[in-house]
């Protein structure tokens, strides 16, 4: 299992990626967007971005700058906070949760184990304006899955019915233009035709 990462971390890691979306801009042209929209009021120089990458820089990247970098790649801000599948995010010594946990955290839909679960989501819903619970959201969540899975059930089982059906229509084909093409005097030819009828369900 790999190490967790902490928020500056995971903050750094997304700035690279936000880079990378953007077709591999360098520091210098991220930070020459950063000084276009700022008017030149940004620290945020690509000496510093680089220090900021290469783990050089002492200070954390503030708020104000990671919604400024937010706005020059064109990201929603949460895209900083959004831990890649599988990483885990470490916020105290002591508190180390996963990917999935820390990002619905960070959306104010569930809650984490040392915070006040009803406290959260009331602050939830009025600050967010997030009206669904953690526990509805889980629920919508699961009903999804499952709805998926029973679609595509439902649909390979669709899948088999149709090539077994085709397959008897044409064993039945086959089986009264044998008795046509034959030697078959009209009344076997009705019973043949009825033994077919009645092999169907009826209506």
């Amino acid at each position: 299992m790999t190490a967790p990462i902490s928020p500056g971390a995971l903050i750094i890691g997304r700035l690279k990626d936000g880079r990378a979306r953007l077709g591999g801009i360098s520091t210098y042209q991220l930070a020459d967007r950063l000084a276009a929209m700022t008017g030149g009021g940004t620290k945020l120089s690509a000496n510093v971005l680089q220090n900021l990458e290469a783990g050089r820089r002492q200070q954390a990247v503030t708020v104000e700058e990671m919604l400024l970098l937010s706005l020059a790649l064109g990201v929603p801000p949460e895209f900083f906070l959004a831990p890649p599948e599988g990483d885990r995010v470490q916020l105290a010594p002591a508190v180390v949760i996963d990917s999935e946990a820390f990002l619905a955290w960070v959306r104010g839909r569930r809650p984490l184990p040392l915070t006040d679960s009803t406290q959260y989501e009331q602050v939830s819903a009025e600050v967010l304006g997030d009206t669904g619970s953690a526990t509805n959201a889980d629920l919508k969540s699961e009903f999804l899955r499952n709805a998926a899975g029973m679609l595509d059930d439902f649909l390979a089982d669709s899948d088999q019915i149709i090539r077994q059906t085709r397959g008897q229509v044409r064993d039945l084909l086959e089986e009264l233009r044998a008795a046509v093409d034959g030697e078959t005097s009209r009344e076997d030819l009705l019973k043949t035709i009825d033994s077919y009828l009645a092999r169907l369900p009826a209506s």
